[in-house]
């Protein structure tokens, strides 16, 4: 009797679970095919020697997110995240940030009533491909970089940083992985300014496991005008370089 009860009480769980999340979330259609890209993010004009022309990032209808080694010095990854995380990424993108209602020539008018000087040839170009409720567009921005006024521009920036976060997580190793580090940069955190909040997982602003075998992870989130962060290098024979930068250390 106990073991049906303990049954039940999963089973109502997870439905409960599942409403929270439905509530929370709109549900996005997926392309049939499993292997079909759902986000597409990639960078054109930074100058630098491309070893493989797919996408910087692609994250297909099954949850696979792909990562090839685009340049020399960087590595190929591949991972995957739930279906779940993938449609409450579809909502930032779509829902919160409008990606399929951005506009391009509204946005060159209003860079044109900002008087806003082009830019030169070698910026590079942002480019993300979004697939999903049977609609598929491209957005392609040049230099896109935080302080903008146009609200199109900073919700396309967010969709950038958002994308580039899953990446550093991927990079480390998934959440498993993320949380050691968290761990990690909030101790150095405490130890060097204890009146700081612990960094969250959203606080994540890079990570690199080179191809020498060399970690970079970093923690940051801004108040005002100032940053706190916590920045990790260690280099390919394991020496270990730990920068704590507060407005409130000892």
């Amino acid at each position: 009797m106990k073991t049906i009860l303990n049954i039940i009480a999963g089973v109502v769980a997870m439905a409960i679970s599942t409403n929270t999340f439905a509530a929370q979330y709109e549900s996005y259609q997926l392309p049939v095919d499993p292997a079909e890209p759902v986000i597409t993010m990639d960078f054109q004009g930074d100058r630098l020697i491309r070893i493989d022309a797919a996408p910087t990032l692609s994250i297909l209808a099954d949850g696979t997110v792909i990562m090839p080694q685009s340049y020399a010095h960087t590595k190929a990854y591949k991972s995957k995240i739930t279906l779940e995380e993938l449609q409450e990424l579809l909502n930032f993108v779509i829902s919160e940030n409008h990606f399929f209602d951005y506009n391009k020539q509204a946005v060159k008018a209003e860079l044109r009533k900002l008087k806003t000087k082009s830019m030169p040839v070698h910026v590079s170009t942002t480019i993300i491909t979004v697939n999903a409720n049977e609609q598929s567009k491209t957005v392609r921005h040049a230099s896109l970089s935080q302080g903008h006024l146009i609200p199109q521009i900073e919700q396309l920036l967010q969709v950038k940083l958002r994308l580039e976060q899953l990446m550093s997580m991927v990079k480390i190793g998934g959440k498993k992985e993320l949380s050691k580090w968290l761990k990690a940069a909030n101790d150095e955190l405490k130890w060097k300014s204890p009146k700081e909040a612990p960094f969250q997982e959203s606080d994540l602003q890079g990570a690199e496991i080179r191809a020498d075998g060399s970690i970079y992870v970093r923690f940051a989130r801004s108040n005002k005008d100032t940053i706190t962060s916590v920045t990790t290098d260690i280099a390919a024979d394991g020496k270990r370089l730990i920068s704590v930068s507060s407005p409130k250390s000892k």
